[in-house]
């Protein structure tokens, strides 16, 4: 698995810590026109996504999921990760490694639907690095309740810098 994989990984990973699927949440992202909950069960949210658009799992045991846009596998949508069988992160992908534009969009529209929902009043901004030899990343995250926007931006020695915009319900 390259670094650069690993290192988006573990800064997913890094969102869930101390996230409880057992309590059911009212927020909600929509991916596929399927509208995901935290603590919704797997089962009852797996057909109406596969029906929707291409799933493919992103570990061998089943627990996270990517998505896609149908019959077009080179647009991510977003990803479903399940904990005890249960929803437990969701993330949309608002952009990634789009140009200076799309990226500022993303960011927007994010930010714009946080306001929509009256959810700008209570949030926190936290900004993080992670730098290794051959591997650097940078992180700024705008929490908002059980969610969050994450702007990563990250560079691998001899890969080409990534960016992403997503929108995470944890």
């Amino acid at each position: 698995m390259p670094r650069q994989l690993l290192l988006m990984l573990a800064i997913t990973v890094s969102l869930c810590a101390g996230t409880d699927p057992a309590e059911p949440s009212e927020d909600s992202i929509t991916l596929c026109g399927v509208v995901l909950h935290i603590g919704a069960e797997r089962d009852v949210v797996m057909h109406p996504l596969a029906s929707a658009c291409d799933l493919k799992p992103a570990d061998s045991e089943g627990k996270s999921w990517k998505l896609y846009e149908k019959g077009n596998h080179s647009v991510e949508i977003g990803s479903v990760m399940f904990f005890s069988g249960k929803v437990g992160l969701v993330t949309k992908a608002w952009a990634t490694d789009g140009d200076e534009m799309d990226l500022a969009d993303a960011l927007y529209f994010a930010s714009r639907g946080f306001v929509i929902e009256g959810r700008h009043a209570s949030c926190s901004i936290g900004a993080d690095q992670f730098d290794e030899p051959g591997i650097s990343a940078r992180r700024v995250t705008i929490t908002c309740g059980r969610k969050d926007i994450v702007l990563v931006a990250g560079r691998a020695k001899g890969l080409h810098a990534r960016v992403d915009v997503s929108e995470n319900l944890r």
